[in-house]
């Protein structure tokens, strides 16, 4: 399934796209500091509406100074010897504990 819709978010913002036939469309973005945060948020959800009545599937774009590559070299092939170089590798590599880190190898 293709996602109608594209969440982006940035550091100064957040933005939602409509895919049309001839590429993504902007749709609106909100500024992180708008004093009606949620209430801007809420208007973008009604624009969508209106776009598409079929109804929002959406992807999520992250900013790739957000996602951090880490390369590592490993033997095994193990899962569970794999996953713990994983956490291994990840500690201490951002300023966040392992457990709060989303990651994927």
């Amino acid at each position: 399934m293709k996602p109608n819709f594209a969440l982006t978010l940035s550091f100064d913002g957040i933005g939602l796209l409509h895919r049309s036939e001839g590429g993504w469309l902007t749709v609106g973005e909100v500024p992180l500091n708008d004093p009606d945060l949620a209430g801007a948020l809420l208007g973008l959800v009604d624009k969508a509406h209106a776009l598409d009545g079929t109804g929002i599937t959406t992807k999520l774009v992250i900013p790739n100074q957000q996602i951090r590559y880490i390369t590592f070299e490993s033997d095994s092939r193990d899962i569970d010897i794999l996953e713990a170089q994983v956490r291994s590798t990840l500690n201490g590599a951002t300023p966040y504990h392992v457990s709060e880190l989303a990651y994927d190898w």
